[in-house]
């Protein structure tokens, strides 16, 4: 039985906390740095508080608050797996951002990655999935279960150890209508810049056996591809 799969989301995200004498500059960096690519910038004025850039499968995001802590987000948007060209070119992006911010930062946290998969089924069976879940070492840590108009949604939470002795947080959001939703979303955290590609590609890995596992496991009465 073939898995109809249609998205796939990463983003990369970073805390920066910025000496307020160089708010200005961070501004005109990113500015300057995609002043000759093909993308959209949108951002509030006069304060600069808040920006946009958005290219064609790509959103950066950034975010200055009132305690001059910066929050950068990249997003990325493709239909099929990553290829390895791909995450060069994300973990490029990334890493030119961080080199620049990191000129006007006091410190930093930690790099976030997520990556997030959907596909559009008929029905699922939320506790088979929850049991194949558990017999993949995930420890489940919440459930929750929401009605909206006529729409259903389950959210499952866990947590478990993948390659590396890295852990990851899981989240499996179920939409139920005429044609039902379900997103499997990983997050980890990356030592370094240099470490995206191979991150990416061990959760991607993982998150694709996992849901292999899964709906092989509940093949008998979870879904129905269209």
């Amino acid at each position: 039985m073939i898995v109809q799969h249609f998205n796939n989301v990463i983003s990369l995200s970073r805390k920066y906390l910025v000496d307020p004498h160089g708010l200005d500059d961070v501004c005109y960096a990113l500015f300057k740095m995609f002043k000759d690519e093909s993308v959209s910038i949108v951002y509030e004025k006069p304060m600069c508080s808040h920006i946009f850039v958005i290219g064609s499968n790509f959103e950066v995001r950034l975010f200055i608050n009132t305690s001059h802590e910066l929050h950068l987000s990249i997003i990325f948007d493709l239909v099929n797996p990553f290829s390895t060209s791909a995450l060069r070119f994300i973990q490029d992006i990334f890493h030119n951002l961080d080199k620049t911010f990191s000129k006007f930062s006091k410190s930093f946290g930690d790099i976030q990655l997520s990556l997030r998969s959907t596909f559009k089924i008929d029905h699922i069976n939320i506790d088979k999935l929850m049991k194949s879940l558990l017999s993949l070492g995930v420890v489940i840590e919440a459930k929750e279960k929401h009605h909206i108009d006529n729409i259903t949604i389950v959210l499952v939470r866990g947590k478990t150890v993948g390659k590396h002795l890295k852990m990851y947080s899981i989240m499996v959001t179920l939409l139920y209508d005429d044609i039902s939703e379900v997103t499997f979303t990983i997050d980890s955290e990356v030592e370094t810049d240099n470490d995206i590609v191979l991150r990416v590609i061990d959760i991607q890995n993982f998150l694709y056996n996992t849901i292999e596992y899964i709906f092989s496991y509940t093949k008998n009465d979870v879904y129905a591809l269209t």
